[in-house]
C-alpha cells in the first residue's frame, strides 16, 4: 500500500470517528448535522481522487471516470458551501452582512452545479503516464472563478464569526480557522492552480493530509474548548466502543469453540448450546451496560459525579423539608461538591411587596448589601432572563437587547461579589430569588452540561422554596386567621351585647304595646259607654213620659256620636289590619278635594268648638281633582284634621289647597303644641304617638289617641301613589300635608 492509500484511509477513518462521536447529539445540536455534511462531501472528495489516481483498483468504464472526476469538484464546491453555513451557524445572532455572504455562495454554487455536469467543463478524462489529465471546455474558466469567491466568502464568513462572537466560540473558531485556512491553501495549489496551469495532477494527492490536519483542528477544539460537548460526547463514544467489545469477543470465542470441537458454527448441538448461552449473555451485558453507562458518565461526561444521582438525592433531601435554610443550603452543598466553585450563594424574595429578601451562602460570608441583589432580581423579572454569566456579558455580541450601561454595571457586581453564573429561582414565571455561582477553578468558563446541572439543581431548589414559602404563608395565614377568629369573636360578643340590648328594648315595645292595647281597650270601651248610657237615660225618660225635646235631643245626639267615634275606631283597626296584610284594596276614581275638605270640616264642627280651635279655610274659586280612593282621602284628610283640633286646643287651624308637581295638594297647619324633631322622625309608626301615653308622675293613661291614626294614614298616601309632608317645630304647631295625582281627562 503506498503513501497515498495510508494518508488516505487515515483521513477516513478519522472523519468517521470524529462524527461517531456526534452521533448522540445529531438531533439536539444544529452545528452537529452541518458537520457531518461536510464530512459526507469531504469522503467524497478523496473517495473521488482515490478513484481517479489509481482506477487500476476497481474496474471503471470511461464515462464512470469521467462521472468521478465531476463529482471531484462538486465535492469541495459543496464543502465549501456547508463550511459558510457552519461558521455562520457558530454566530447566534448573525450580522446580516454574513446572512448576504451565504445566499451568495450558495446562487455562485447553484449557478456553477450544472456546469461541473457539462461537456462544456470537461469533456473527458485521459490517463497520460497513469496519470489523470482533465479535457477542459469553455467553462472551465467560470467554474475556477467560482471556486475561488465561494473559498473567499467562506474565509470571510470565518473572520466575521471570529472577529463578532466572544468567550469559548472564539477559541473554538481559533482552532477551526487554522485547519481551514491550511487545507484551504493546499487544496487551492495542488488541486486547482496547478493541474489547471501545469496539466500535473500528481498534487492532488495531498489532499488526504490537509483533510487530517483541518480534522485534527476541529478535534483540538473539541477537545480543549468544549465543541459540541466534547466531554459528553467522547464518553458516550468510549461507552459505545466498550460495550461493543463482549458481542464481538463472545462472537469469535463461540465461533472458535464451535469450530474446534464440531468442525463448524453450524450443528446441531452447537444450536442447543447456544441457547442457555444467550440467556448468560444477555443478564452479562444488560449488567455490563449499567456498569460501564454509570462509569462514563460519573469519570468521563461529569467526573466525580453522576448529574441524574446528584439531582435525584437533592429531589429526596428536599422533598420532606420546610426550611427555606435547610433547602438552600442542601442546594449549594450539592454544587460545591459536583462543581466545585470557589463560592455559592441564594438570595430569595419572601416577600414581593416589601422585597424582603434572605441570603444564605457556602465557603463564604453572607452577602453584605441586599440593593444590588434587588437590582438584580428586578432585572431577571422586567427581562424574563434565565441565567447570565459574566464571560457572556463581557460579549458585546450577547444580550444586545440590553442598555451597555446596564450591562456593565451588572457585570461589574458580578466581578464584585466573584459570580460567574447567576440563575433564576423560577416557580411558575414566578421569579423565587437568585442562584449565585462563583468561579471555577482558574476562572474557566461553565461548559453546557455544567450549566445544565445548575439549571436543574436551580428548578429543584425553586419547587423547594415555593413549596416552603407556600408553607410559610399558610402558617401566617392560620395566625391572621386566628386572630380575625378572635376579632370576629370579640364582634359577635358585642353583637350578642347589642341583641340583649335589642330584646330588651323589644319587651319595652312589646310592653308598650300591651298598654296600648289596653289604651285601644279603653278607647273602644269609651264611646259604647256613652252610647249605652245614652240609651238608658233615654228609655227612662220616655218611660216616665218624659218628652221634653231638648232632652231627648241631648241625649241622642250623644248616642249616634258615641257609636259614629266606635266606628271609626274600628275601621281604623280594620285599615291596620289590611294594611300589614297586603289586602288593602284601593278605588281609584276622580275626587273632588273641595268635597273632602267639605265633609271633613262638617264632621269635626262640634269637635272644633268644644276644643274652642278657630278652622280657617278660604276655598279656592276652581276645584281640584285627583286620581284617589274617595274613602280613603276622606280618612286621611279626617284624621289630619283630627290631630291638628285634638293638638291645639284654643289657636287656630288653617286649610290650604293647591297644586304642584302635578300634584293636588291639601296642607292642615295647626299653631298647637308642635312635634320634636326626635318624635318627628318616628311618626307613622304603628302605635307611636309624639305625646307620652303616660304622666310621668301620676302614671295615668292619657286616653287621648291609639297611635294608629297616622300610620294608617300614611300607608293609605303611599298606595295611592301620592307624598306626604311633615313639618313641625316644638311650640310653635305643625303642618300635616298629602298630595295625590292630578286627574287628566
Amino acid at each position: 500500500m503506498d503513501f497515498f492509500s495510508y494518508t488516505f484511509y487515515f483521513a477516513v477513518i478519522f472523519i468517521v470517528l470524529l462524527n461517531l462521536l456526534l452521533l448522540n447529539v445529531l438531533t439536539k445540536n444544529k452545528q452537529a448535522r452541518i458537520f457531518l455534511l461536510m464530512s459526507i462531501f469531504l469522503i467524497l472528495w478523496l473517495t473521488s481522487i482515490k478513484v481517479l489516481y489509481f482506477p487500476h483498483e476497481i474496474n471503471l468504464t470511461t464515462e464512470s471516470i469521467l462521472l468521478v472526476g465531476r463529482i471531484g469538484f462538486l465535492s469541495p464546491l459543496t464543502y465549501l458551501v456547508f463550511f459558510s453555513l457552519f461558521t455562520f451557524s457558530l454566530n447566534e445572532k448573525p450580522l446580516r452582512l454574513q446572512k448576504l455572504l451565504l445566499f451568495l455562495s450558495i446562487i455562485i454554487s447553484s449557478v456553477t452545479v450544472p456546469l461541473l455536469f457539462s461537456k462544456g467543463f470537461i469533456s473527458n478524462i485521459v490517463y497520460l503516464n497513469n496519470q489523470p489529465t482533465q479535457v477542459r471546455g469553455v467553462y472551465a474558466n467560470f467554474v475556477l472563478i467560482s471556486f475561488l469567491l465561494v473559498v473567499i466568502i467562506s474565509l470571510v464568513n470565518l473572520a466575521i464569526s471570529y472577529i463578532f462572537v466572544g468567550g469559548q466560540i472564539r477559541k473554538q473558531i481559533k482552532y477551526i480557522s487554522i485547519g481551514f485556512l491550511i487545507i484551504t491553501i493546499i487544496t487551492l495549489i495542488t488541486n486547482l492552480i496547478i493541474p489547471f496551469f501545469t496539466n500535473i495532477n500528481s498534487s492532488s494527492t495531498l489532499l488526504p493530509i490537509s483533510t487530517s490536519i483541518l480534522m485534527l483542528s476541529v478535534f483540538i477544539s473539541m477537545l480543549k474548548y468544549q465543541l459540541f460537548d466534547v466531554r459528553l460526547l467522547l464518553g458516550k463514544f468510549i461507552y459505545y466502543f466498550v460495550v461493543s467489545l463482549p458481542p464481538y469477543i463472545v462472537y469469535f470465542l463461540l465461533a472458535f469453540i464451535y469450530e474446534g470441537i464440531y468442525g463448524t458454527s453450524f450443528n446441531n448441538y452447537a444450536y442447543i448450546i447456544g441457547i442457555p448461552v444467550a440467556f448468560i449473555f444477555t443478564y452479562f451485558i444488560n449488567t455490563f451496560n449499567k456498569y460501564i453507562s454509570e462509569y462514563t458518565d460519573s469519570h468521563l461526561i461529569n467526573p466525580g459525579y453522576n448529574p441524574l444521582v446528584v439531582l435525584e438525592q437533592l429531589r429526596q433531601r428536599l422533598t420532606t423539608s420546610l426550611d427555606i435554610e435547610k433547602i438552600s443550603q442542601e442546594s449549594l452543598f450539592m454544587i460545591s461538591r459536583t462543581l466545585r466553585p470557589d463560592s455559592s450563594g441564594v438570595i430569595i424574595m419572601t416577600n414581593n411587596q416589601t422585597n424582603e429578601l434572605l441570603s444564605f451562602n457556602y465557603k463564604k460570608d453572607p452577602y453584605p448589601s441586599s440593593q444590588d441583589f434587588n437590582i438584580f432580581l428586578q432585572f431577571f423579572i422586567s427581562k424574563n432572563i434565565r441565567t447570565i454569566t459574566s464571560n457572556d456579558l463581557k460579549d458585546p455580541q450577547q444580550y444586545t437587547s440590553l442598555d451597555r450601561m446596564l450591562k456593565s454595571h451588572i457585570l461589574s457586581q458580578m466581578e464584585k461579589y466573584e459570580l460567574e453564573v447567576m440563575i433564576a429561582l423560577k416557580e411558575e414565571q414566578k421569579v423565587r430569588g437568585l442562584l449565585l455561582v462563583g468561579y471555577k477553578e482558574a476562572k474557566a468558563p461553565y461548559n453546557s452540561q455544567e450549566l445544565k446541572l445548575l439549571i436543574s439543581i436551580a428548578e429543584t431548589m425553586s419547587l423547594g422554596i415555593g413549596r416552603a414559602l407556600l408553607y410559610k404563608e399558610i402558617q401566617q395565614f392560620n395566625e391572621t386567621l386566628q386572630k380575625k377568629v378572635k376579632d370576629a369573636t370579640a364582634q359577635l360578643q358585642q353583637k350578642n351585647k347589642a341583641l340583649e340590648e335589642a330584646l330588651l328594648k323589644l319587651e319595652e315595645v312589646r310592653r308598650q304595646e300591651k298598654d296600648m292595647l289596653d289604651v285601644m281597650g279603653h278607647e273602644l270601651r269609651t264611646p259604647i259607654s256613652i252610647a249605652r248610657n245614652s240609651v238608658v237615660t233615654l228609655q227612662k225618660h220616655i218611660s216616665k213620659n218624659d218628652t221634653n225635646p231638648e232632652k231627648l235631643a241631648k241625649y241622642t245626639k250623644m248616642a249616634v256620636e258615641s257609636i259614629r267615634r266606635e266606628i271609626a275606631l274600628i275601621e281604623t283597626f280594620l285599615s291596620t289590619t289590611k294594611l300589614e296584610g297586603g289586602r288593602m284594596q284601593v278605588n281609584s276614581e276622580k275626587v273632588s278635594l273641595k268635597d273632602v275638605i267639605h265633609e271633613s270640616l262638617e264632621g269635626h264642627n262640634d269637635l272644633s268648638k268644644r276644643n274652642n280651635t278657630k278652622v280657617i279655610y278660604t276655598e279656592p274659586e276652581n276645584d281640584i281633582y285627583v286620581i284617589a280612593d274617595k274613602i280613603r282621602i276622606q280618612e286621611v284628610m279626617d284624621n289630619f284634621l283630627n290631630n291638628a283640633i285634638k293638638y291645639t286646643g284654643e289657636g287656630n287651624v288653617e286649610i290650604k289647597m293647591y297644586e304642584q308637581e302635578s300634584l293636588g295638594w291639601i296642607d292642615v297647619k295647626d299653631d298647637g303644641i308642635g312635634i320634636s324633631a326626635e318624635n318627628l322622625q318616628k311618626l307613622g309608626r304603628k302605635f307611636f304617638r309624639a305625646q307620652t301615653l303616660y304622666n310621668q308622675s301620676n302614671n295615668v293613661v292619657n286616653p287621648s289617641g291609639t297611635g294608629l291614626g297616622l300610620f294608617v294614614s300614611f300607608q293609605l298616601i303611599d298606595l295611592m301613589h301620592g307624598k306626604r309632608k311633615v313639618t313641625s317645630q316644638e311650640g310653635q304647631g305643625s303642618t300635616f300635608s298629602f298630595g295625590l295625582p292630578l286627574f287628566s281627562e
